[in-house]
């Protein structure tokens, strides 16, 4: 094989290990984008509960 080939080669290795990792960057974004979502679904929920039990608390502390 003469030397150009191999360069053909060799770019074509390299183009194909780029790709992969780009696919493999392009899945951990989207796990690390619907991981964020739902932590911050949980956020909002907690933040819901919290103002649940201040509100409970306060109507205790009112009505005794």
């Amino acid at each position: 094989m003469d030397e150009e080939a191999e360069q053909q080669v060799s770019m074509k290795a390299e183009d194909s290990r780029s790709q992969e990792q780009t696919r493999r960057l392009q899945r951990q974004v989207r796990e690390l984008e619907e991981e964020l979502a739902d932590m911050r679904r949980k956020e909002s929920e907690l933040v819901q509960r919290k103002q649940d039990v201040v509100s409970e608390c306060l109507l205790f502390y009112l009505l005794t």
